[in-house]
């Protein structure tokens, strides 16, 4: 409605300023709000499932997204997502209308609620020492991760010599990584659990291998191929341990504490995820791809180790 009034890189901006805020607040909400309601017993399987949707969406998405534009126009796209959003907000206002827990009843402001609850969620972590840590290891894997979602345009495009429309298989690759972790875990939520995030991570180690051996060896085709297998290998287990310390803070925290703490969690995953985007877009530009990656690698290897030097502690919280 004001693309026609004001520039159109800054509607753009704005509209992603306010998407990005509105998932911001609606994913602890969800996480709980499904946790809630099939019980702690199965908040594996929850998370899971919810992680499962977002891998479907972030796949679909971008197809039908592109399929409008291109055929209709950002009128048309615009209009389409409108109607998409009120669907969506019928649909929550249904579901949580009869299973939602009771929020705030109007006793106080809403800055001095937002206050309130992020002192006492700061409180509450700097009590559990063990837990402040998984949050920044949580945090720092975020980080890492973010040079494969950064790598694949420049790798493909740049240092490989391909087209750019192989770099929407390195993505469909990924998402499809992503939603087989997390069904996964839908599937058998007994066979994973917290005590393993160690296994995960060092599985994680083990699919950004083979693309720095390629990268430094190999032929472009078969470079291509290791990066496709171990994007889409690296997303699984990413999407497994993500499962698996959602599920452990929302079985370690307080019930009253919970959405709360978890919002941090988010907020701590939003925050790492730019600063690597921005560490990543100077190393590629100053350094191979292979060395890049080898740094990633080497993160990642250090967090594995964090992880199984808490884990005795993590064991007795989860």
């Amino acid at each position: 409605l004001v693309k026609r009034s004001l520039p159109l890189a800054v509607v753009v901006a704005a509209m992603l300023c306010v998407q990005y805020g509105i998932q911001s607040l609606l994913k602890p909400m969800l996480q709980i709000e499904t946790v809630r309601m099939t019980g702690q017993e199965k908040v594996e399987r929850a998370t899971a499932l919810v992680s499962q949707i977002t891998m479907m969406s972030n796949i679909l998405g971008p197809v039908v997204g592109t399929a409008v534009y291109g055929c209709f126009g950002i009128d048309t796209l615009c209009a389409t997502a409108s109607v998409t959003f009120a669907i969506s907000a019928l649909l929550f206002g249904g579901a949580l209308k009869q299973n939602a827990s009771s929020g705030m009843t109007g006793d106080s402001t809403t800055c001095s609620t937002c206050r309130s609850d992020f002192r006492e969620s700061i409180r509450y972590l700097f009590q559990n020492a063990s837990l402040l840590v998984v949050f920044f290891l949580a945090a720092i894997l975020n980080l890492a991760l973010v040079g494969l979602t950064i790598g694949a345009p420049v790798i493909v495009a740049k240092h490989l010599g391909m087209q750019s429309s192989f770099v929407g298989i390195i993505e469909v690759a990924m998402g499809l990584g992503g939603l087989v972790g997390s069904g996964l875990v839908s599937i058998w939520p007994h066979r994973f659990s917290f005590k393993g995030i160690c296994r995960y991570v060092a599985m994680i180690c083990f699919g950004v291998v083979p693309i720095i051996v390629t990268l430094l060896s190999g032929p472009d085709e078969l470079a291509f191929a290791a990066l496709a297998a171990g994007s889409a290998w690296v997303m699984a287990w990413a999407s497994i341990a993500s499962v698996e310390i959602v599920s452990f803070v929302q079985r370690s925290a307080p019930k009253e504490l919970c959405g709360k703490v978890l919002a941090l969690v988010y907020m701590m995953f939003s925050c790492a995820t730019p600063i690597g985007q921005l560490v990543y877009g100077l190393a590629y530009d100053r350094w191979a791809p292979a060395i890049v990656f080898a740094g990633m690698l080497a993160v990642l290897t250090l967090t594995t180790v964090q992880f199984y030097r808490l884990k005795s502690r993590l064991w007795q919280l989860s």
